[in-house]
């Protein structure tokens, strides 16, 4: 069993079919696609702050399917002012947040939100959903990683949120 989990054997990583990518030791899936200049944000979304939390470390081969808009599909935007109902630290710079909204959003399995938090903050930051939209309690819940200087990271990892309003826009087709 610790063989293969500690094995030296070389890692691929597959992303839309393309090129497998060598993983190195201990190299985590966003960095091998980093080095690679894979999908993945573009140097003025670097820039500005913005992150990519998948800090997975292959233990085996990986293949990655990633459906992109090609055809230039419309979106509408919704918007869902919610309250933080709950708030906890996952690790010492992942602060989860669960969030009561007032009606059903669409989700689909990676589903995120552009998030905002009124009168704490100004930025818009775009986080994935930790968990499904629950439709019965019309919970969701976030899990952001801290960034040093990050404009809306340091408020939800240093500032008690429970009770505040929180802005998430949607993109649904």
């Amino acid at each position: 069993m610790f063989t293969k989990l500690f094995s030296r054997q070389a890692k691929f990583l597959t992303i839309n079919g393309a090129q497998p990518i060598e993983m190195q030791t201990k190299e985590t899936i966003l960095q091998a696609a980093l080095r690679e200049s894979s999908y993945i944000l573009t140097e003025e979304e670097l820039s500005q702050g913005y992150i990519l939390a998948c800090q997975a470390v292959p233990k085996e081969d990986v293949s990655i399917s990633v459906e992109l808009d090609s055809h230039g599909e419309s979106f509408e935007i919704m918007s869902l002012t919610g309250q933080v109902k709950k708030q906890w630290q996952l690790t010492q710079d992942i602060t989860a947040l669960e969030i009561s909204l007032p009606k059903s959003m669409p989700y689909a399995a990676g589903q995120y939100a552009n998030l905002k938090i009124p009168g704490l903050c100004d930025a818009v930051r775009s986080y994935s959903f930790a968990t499904a939209f629950n439709a019965e309690s019309h919970l969701v819940q976030l899990y952001i990683k801290h960034v040093s200087g990050g404009a809306l990271s340091s408020v939800v990892h240093d500032q008690e949120l429970v009770g505040k309003d929180i802005e998430l826009l949607l993109e649904r087709k």
